[in-house]
């Protein structure tokens, strides 16, 4: 899947998000095979992979509010993403959390903003805790927990 808007940030209620950082024109694959997600996006000219594994996803929810022209994957998270940096030769090295006030790390969750028209592989197989809302589903900006210039861990 390619050019979707991604959200890290936290659940607040369940028609709610709270969104602590999000990128735009991101392109997600789903490697059940070997059971991971996997975010390629651009961040001030730098290349990041994502790579989430299975296991580190706590639940999967697809939100399809009605009357909206896209709707909202949310995947609540155990822990963190791992986060590679693109170097020359095409390799990938490990990196740290690079968004504003480490937003990655404080984000419990994250939501992928998807066309209504778009295809989804079948989660079903996958995650046993996979569910489908078609309530009301909103993103709405939030507050970090912290401002330091120090790392969090990842």
């Amino acid at each position: 899947m390619d050019n979707i808007m991604l959200h890290f940030g936290y659940q607040t209620s369940r028609e709610s998000f709270s969104v602590l950082w999000k990128q735009e024109n991101v392109s997600v694959s789903f490697d059940s095979e070997k059971r991971r997600v996997r975010f390629f996006l651009s961040y001030l000219s730098v290349e990041y992979k994502l790579e989430l594994s299975y296991e580190n996803i706590r639940q999967i929810e697809l939100h399809l509010p009605s009357g909206q022209a896209t709707k909202f994957l949310r995947i609540q998270l155990h822990g963190a993403p791992r986060i590679y940096e693109k170097h020359h030769r095409d390799q990938w090295v490990r990196e740290v959390d690079f968004t504003p006030s480490f937003c990655i790390g404080q984000s419990s969750a994250l939501c992928l903003e998807l066309p209504l028209e778009g295809q989804l592989p079948k989660f079903h197989g996958d995650f046993v805790s996979y569910k489908e809302n078609e309530g009301p589903f909103v993103l709405k900006r939030g507050s970090t927990l912290f401002c330091s210039s120090s790392l969090v861990p990842i």
